[in-house]
C-alpha cells in the first residue's frame, strides 16, 4: 500500500509548468517535434503513475527513451574533467534541497552548459542523439 501512495501521476512530479519551461527551452535550442512531444506529455504521460507507468514501463525501456539520454549526459568526460548532470545518481555536488532547486540546475546544465569533448566544444543539449531504430527496433516513428 505504501508503494502505491508514492506512485503518483507523473504530472505531480514533472508538472505541466515544468514541461512548458522544457518545451520553451527545446524550441529555443532548435529542436524539432516539440509540439508533438507536448501532445504526448499531455495525452499519454502526464497521467501515468510515475513508477509503474513510466520508470518501469518495459516498452519505454525497450525504446531507451530514458536510459539513452541518461547515458549521454549523466557524467560527461570532458577536457575539464568529469561534468555531472544534476541528479542524485552520480557525483553531482551542488545541493538540491527541493524539486525546484533540482529543476533550475538541470535546465541550466542541459541548455546553458558547454563541455569540451575530444577537443570540440559542445552544448550539453546537442549531446542527445537520435535513438536508431536499426539498433533499438522498439523505437517507432512517433
Amino acid at each position: 500500500v505504501h508503494e502505491r501512495v508514492r506512485d503518483v501521476p507523473m504530472s505531480e512530479v514533472f508538472t505541466p509548468a515544468m514541461f512548458e519551461e522544457l518545451a520553451e527551452a527545446m524550441k529555443a535550442a532548435g529542436w524539432e517535434g516539440v509540439d508533438e512531444v507536448a501532445e504526448m506529455y499531455t495525452n499519454e504521460y502526464a497521467t501515468r503513475p510515475i513508477v509503474s507507468g513510466f520508470m518501469t514501463d518495459k516498452d519505454l525501456g525497450a525504446k531507451r527513451l530514458a536510459s539513452m539520454p541518461d547515458r549521454m549526459t549523466n557524467t560527461i568526460n570532458s577536457a575539464e574533467g568529469p561534468v555531472c548532470r544534476p541528479t542524485v545518481i552520480n557525483l553531482y555536488e551542488t545541493p538540491m534541497e527541493s524539486v525546484a532547486a533540482w529543476w533550475g540546475q538541470w535546465k541550466t546544465f542541459v541548455f546553458n552548459t558547454t563541455v569540451t569533448i575530444k577537443g570540440k566544444e559542445a552544448a550539453v543539449h546537442t549531446l542527445f542523439a537520435t535513438i536508431k531504430r536499426s539498433k533499438y527496433p522498439a523505437v517507432t516513428e512517433d
